[in-house]
């Protein structure tokens, strides 16, 4: 065999090979792109009630948000059982935000409370239709809202004006 004959054997033999790692290569891209697929799902399908050890959290205490790791222990079961486990620290401030407006609206309405008894008691409640706050009253329906009824119209108006963009948010995007 010639210099030239055992050069392109050579040469042959490197092609072969190197047409065999872009081929491992790209099966490893490939099975990469699956795992992280798979990753992905994994990570969509966690829910506060399916934590293991080891897993993140987000707690609020008082009106600031904390990361923390799942232990298994008392302390954990007592933030799940008290709804106060949030997977991302949006979720968490989306919730301050959220007790924040609540509390401003009962402070608002200054102690109110309906007396569903009482047929010719105004109670006056906020709801969202279509890209408005919507200001309305009720004699005798107990209509479920988390921001509560206000006894006077015009407080209620104050409480909107004050705070309208985050009632809007609060409508389509907190409770949506």
């Amino acid at each position: 065999m010639t210099l030239t004959q055992e050069l392109k054997n050579v040469i042959k033999q490197a092609e072969e090979t190197l047409e065999e790692l872009y081929e491992n290569i790209e099966e490893m891209k490939n099975r990469l792109e699956e795992m992280e697929l798979e990753e992905k799902w994994e990570q969509e399908q966690k829910t506060i009630y399916n934590l293991e050890k080891g897993d993140t959290y987000w707690f609020i205490d008082g009106f600031i948000p904390f990361l923390t790791f799942w232990k298994d222990n008392s302390t954990d079961i007592a933030q799940l059982t008290h709804g106060n486990i949030y997977l991302t620290e949006q979720d968490a401030k989306d919730e301050i935000k959220a007790r924040k407006l609540i509390a401003k609206a009962k402070k608002s309405q200054k102690g109110f409370k309906p007396d569903w008894e009482k047929d010719d008691e105004e109670k006056h409640y906020l709801y969202y239709n279509h890209y408005l706050v919507i200001e309305t009253s009720t004699y005798t329906h107990n209509v479920p809202t988390k921001l509560g009824y206000w006894s006077d119209f015009y407080d209620m108006r104050n409480f909107v004006n004050e705070n309208k963009e985050d009632l809007i948010w609060f409508f389509t995007e907190y409770t949506g």
